[in-house]
């Protein structure tokens, strides 16, 4: 896949049905990509409309901002830059694993206070 997205100047995801995080959708925006997309493959991804990628709710709506970046190659790749830098922030590794230590830690805490207090 990583050919095909170093090659677009733009990706367009029309999901209409979408469950849980969309794993396409994060790997081209890690790939520098403006990823245009329906609001269904938006879900469950914490991310801005217009700042990290560009919802379109119609066929129409999807195409438009396909031709604008077409048209206008520079700002898909002001949006691909910010989609990178906001995959890495909020889901790479680091990202994802940063609160693990406080969870174990709080979970640990929690069992010497139930031993305490038997």
């Amino acid at each position: 896949v990583r050919p095909f997205l170093r090659s677009a100047t733009a990706v367009v995801a029309p999901l209409t049905i979408a469950r849980g995080v969309q794993n396409k959708v994060l790997e081209a925006m890690a790939m520098e990509r403006a990823v245009v997309l329906s609001p269904e493959a938006a879900t469950g991804i914490n991310a801005d409309d217009g700042k990290h990628f560009a919802i379109g709710s119609s066929d129409a709506a999807l195409a438009a901002h396909l031709v604008h970046f077409a048209k206008a190659p520079q700002l898909a790749g002001t949006m691909g830059k910010a989609a990178r830098a906001h995959v890495f922030t909020t889901q790479s590794w680091d990202a994802m694993l940063a609160p693990l230590a406080d969870i174990i830690a709080g979970k640990a805490q929690q069992k010497g206070e139930a031993r305490d207090a038997a």
